[in-house]
């Protein structure tokens, strides 16, 4: 799971400074603050490797995406400017005890090739750097690279035994010849030392590439329910799509499985549209030997609809739930506005939701414009299902020298420990925040 997020230099940020990520982190403020562009830095490593090539070091644009050129997404539309993305995530390593390493990439413009390059990459600990590389901006290889606790500062040859795998490395031998070649280079004593760090970077390496290949985004328009779908034969994956499009196939791949956590997980989704006012059942039924159909049976009235009749928010809402409950474990979900077309009291509960659904081996990052949605998470906490480690909150304010991130931390009563900034849920929250002290005490 990504627990940390820095950008410099990109969109509407001159730094960001750190972003800790809890297992529920909150991103609301005005229209156009930036809020969606902390969801793009968080999803760029995974987009960039589903990318076709492994020599593409940022992928902006894709099938399902566009995030413009590199002018569209550097600060201030500098393209002599580099950006620079930071990622913590925590991992092993050899000891059982998890340690936190942030992954520092740097990247560049070239204008007259009209190409993004890769300038340098950074894994670091507590301690300091542990490797750094530096790439040649126009052929990609590496110009020359630090390795932490060695002391030759010739590490030329070293750096022919890795390359570049899109903006990670990968080795380019196996582990006994890898090994053999820094004997007969260093000798055996350095060459074992440099073997064992090796050993090291790529495992963490791997683990920054396997911890962006789990996360998903769900962007913040869904694509209506069709009325009819096609048995493609295709397994489950767990994915929804970018606007929610393979959801119905995925979960039609799930209810096929038959598994005793898979049908503990339908039921998680079927109980959190009941929750949210939608549907008492969503069911599936076949039309022949080729296609399918859902069918729902409303919550109060019991009348029968297909998926395509029922009411808009139901299709919105079920690739949120749907991601969130069949992901596996340290994955990182990225909602924009997941609220959207639900009403005030759908939206409320889907608060519920997430707080049920928070564990400190997922990160759910969401980004909001819903007050309702913020206060139940705040009485959740207040509630005591919630801790305050659990949530983190933050206000993206529009500033003339770079937007600006605002931590505004939460207690176990599920109050803010900051004044809102002004002009955002002002009115609403005070009155909000006075009903729920009344009830309390009533």
């Amino acid at each position: 799971m990504i627990v940390s997020l820095r950008c410099e230099n990109f969109r509407c940020f001159k730094d960001s400074k750190t972003i800790e990520l809890a297992p529920l982190t909150l991103l609301f403020g005005e229209n156009n603050s930036g809020k969606s562009a902390i969801i793009q830095a968080l999803h760029l490593p995974a987009h960039t490797l589903q990318s076709e090539g492994k020599e593409t070091p940022l992928a902006l644009a894709g099938m399902n995406y566009d995030y413009g050129s590199y002018s569209d997404v550097v600060f201030r539309h500098d393209e002599n400017e580099r950006i620079t993305f930071s990622y913590g995530i925590l991992s092993p390593l050899r000891e059982k005890k998890q340690r936190l390493f942030v992954l520092r990439v740097d990247y560049g413009y070239l204008p007259r090739r009209r190409e993004i390059y890769l300038n340098s990459l950074i894994i670091e600990d507590s301690e300091g750097e542990i490797i750094r590389i530096l790439y040649n901006e126009y052929t990609s290889s590496i110009k020359s690279m630090y390795l932490r606790s060695v002391d030759s500062k010739d590490l030329s040859y070293f750096s022919r035994l890795i390359s570049r795998y899109y903006f990670l490395f990968e080795p380019i031998h196996g582990p006994y010849e890898t090994q053999m070649r820094l004997r007969r280079k260093y000798g055996k004593e350095l060459g074992e030392k440099l073997f064992e760090d090796l050993i090291d970077v790529l495992s963490i390496n791997r683990d920054f590439s396997r911890c962006f290949g789990r996360t998903h985004h769900l962007g913040p328009l869904r694509i209506p329910a069709r009325r009819t779908l096609l048995y493609t034969g295709s397994s489950f994956t767990g994915e929804v799509g970018s606007k929610g499009e393979i959801t119905l196939q995925n979960y039609s791949a799930l209810l096929k499985r038959r598994k005793k956590e898979d049908k503990k997980k339908i039921n998680l989704i079927n109980s959190a549209l009941y929750r949210l006012g939608f549907i008492k059942k969503f069911e599936i039924y076949p039309i022949g030997t080729r296609h399918y159909e859902f069918w729902t049976r409303h919550s109060v009235s019991m009348l029968r609809a297909n998926l395509a009749d029922t009411g808009f928010g139901t299709s919105q809402v079920l690739p949120v739930l749907f991601s969130l409950y069949a992901t596996p474990e340290d994955s990182t979900l990225l909602y924009e506005q997941p609220e959207i077309h639900l009403h005030p009291t759908a939206q409320a509960e889907l608060g519920s939701v997430f707080a049920e659904a928070c564990s400190p081996r997922k990160r759910i990052i969401i980004e909001t414009h819903s007050e309702n949605l913020i206060l139940r998470i705040q009485t959740e906490l207040a509630k005591g299902n919630l801790k305050p480690n659990d949530v983190r909150a933050y206000y993206i304010q529009p500033k003339k020298g770079g937007h600006r991130v605002i931590n505004l931390p939460l207690n176990e009563k599920g109050e803010f420990l900051k004044k809102w900034p002004k002009g955002f849920f002002e009115e609403g929250y005070k009155e909000s925040l006075k009903l729920i002290r009344a009830q309390a005490k009533s």
